[in-house]
């Protein structure tokens, strides 16, 4: 029995090292700590420091900010010393940005987007779907606002259009459809209400344009915004 023991205290002392990160000094003040299942994480004498996961991802960060990561499938990720921004890369295609104060960007491989500013932010879809956050949007002393449309003063609204080439009503739309999320003009239009869509033919266009129809409340006036497919704002009036 007393040989027993004593065998089972020589065996655990031997299995409880190889269970706990082992970590190696180096001579100017760097070290390196190694996993008990593979993973390897190093430190420079300046700060600089990087890892590798049993698995395969791995990350290192430099003395003045700078890092990099890669994820076991292929994922990457780095940041710019100099601008604080991170970059992000999926492995399907997707990528995005966020900067030192918040704000990002991200686009799915699918073409999906989100982008979210320091006082809001908006998502698209693949498919045509928006959700928009911000409420407001000031820039070059101008405010706009959403609107506050009831159902049925949208449904009056949208009558006026009634038999317009190819029209289109929409209920309780706000933002910028994936057709005009990329012009920075109608930024603006993301805290607008879409009324509706109507096409018009244009002699140098093989294909009509669509025009969007909003009402958004401009410095406390509600205004009709009209802007085609090409970006350009057509019209712009209050709501009479």
């Amino acid at each position: 029995m007393r040989k027993a023991m004593l065998f089972a205290v020589v065996v655990a002392g031997f299995a409880v090292p190889e269970a706990i990160a082992q970590t190696t000094a180096g001579r100017r003040g760097g070290s390196v700590t190694r996993g008990p299942r593979g993973g390897v994480a190093a430190q420079g004498p300046r700060g600089g420091s990087a890892a590798a996961g049993p698995r395969g991802g791995a990350a290192a960060e430099g003395p003045r900010g700078g890092a990099a990561a890669v994820g076991p499938a292929g994922s990457t990720a780095t940041r710019n010393p100099q601008t604080g921004v991170t970059t992000v890369e999926g492995t399907r295609g997707g990528y995005g940005q966020k900067g030192p104060g918040g704000a990002g960007y991200a686009v799915g491989p699918q073409g999906g987007a989100a982008v979210a500013g320091p006082r809001g932010g908006a998502a698209v879809g693949p498919q045509g779907g928006v959700a928009v956050t911000n409420r407001t949007y000031t820039a070059r002393g101008t405010t706009w606002a959403r609107p506050t449309w009831s159902t049925s003063q949208v449904t009056v609204y949208q009558n006026r259009y009634i038999g317009y080439p190819g029209w289109h009503p929409y209920a309780g739309y706000y933002g910028l459809p994936p057709p005009l999320v990329a012009y920075p003009g109608l930024a603006f239009l993301t805290t607008g209400l879409l009324i509706g869509t109507y096409a018009v033919a244009t002699a140098a266009a093989a294909q009509p344009k669509t025009v969007y129809v909003y009402v958004v409340n401009e410095n406390g006036t509600q205004k009709e915004v009209k802007v085609d497919s090409s970006g350009q704002i057509i019209s712009s009036k209050p709501v009479s």
